[in-house]
């Protein structure tokens, strides 16, 4: 129920807060000799002045001077970035969590796999496969398998990206270093799940892998 004049037309601001994804771009920005702030701060950088700037405060206020704090710039950055470091926290403990649930699922599937092969296995044994010959085999189709996860983690992370940086403001547009760097843990326990029942399979005799369930 009031009049407003619009005095200009500014660029909206870009914010990098968390979640500034998800805010509405447009924004009204109005005098506050219109619509005065329910608090200010008062910024001193002189600590000599400091008594002096609070009688002053106290004089414009008159006798309620109760909405008066003092505090400093490190307590105010402090509270400011309590926040971001809490939300900055939990992404890396999800995100580490995450990463050790999928090096122990490819751990573990790699691993079933190979288990799974035992009976071809033994009959390569059998027909005369060295040992050698055996965890190259295994070791060509676990590399096989690594690279067509990286590919594929790669072409997922183009789609989930922009979901986090609606979250994360100062995320960059791409970084695909970023998602690279998983990578090694990832591939380290797939090898791992592979080579590990594939030696003890080397190591057993052609009868016994033939008997595998």
């Amino acid at each position: 129920q009031r009049w407003y004049r619009v005095v200009g037309v500014v660029p909206d601001r870009t914010s990098h807060a968390l979640g500034s994804g998800f805010t509405v771009p447009d924004a009204v920005y109005l005098s506050i000799l219109q619509v005065p702030p329910a608090s200010v701060s008062l910024l001193v950088s002189d600590s000599a002045r400091t008594h002096a700037a609070l009688r002053a405060v106290r004089t414009l206020v008159g006798t309620d001077a109760g909405g008066i704090t003092r505090t400093s710039i490190a307590a105010m950055a402090a509270t400011d970035a309590a926040p971001v470091v809490w939300f900055t926290r939990m992404f890396d403990g999800e995100g580490w969590m995450m990463l050790l649930i999928a090096a122990i699922g490819a751990f573990t599937v790699m691993r079933l796999w190979v288990m799974s092969r035992y009976r071809e296995l033994g009959v390569f044994r059998a027909v005369g496969a060295r040992r050698a010959t055996l965890i190259r085999f295994v070791a060509w189709r676990a590399l096989l398998a690594a690279a067509l996860g990286v590919a594929f983690g790669l072409w997922a992370a183009l789609f989930t990206w922009d979901a986090l940086r609606a979250v994360a403001g100062q995320m960059p547009a791409w970084d695909a270093a970023a998602v690279l760097r998983a990578a090694p843990l990832l591939v380290g326990a797939l090898l791992l799940g592979a080579l590990e029942p594939a030696w003890r399979a080397a190591r057993c005799a052609p009868v016994r892998l033939l008997d595998a369930p």
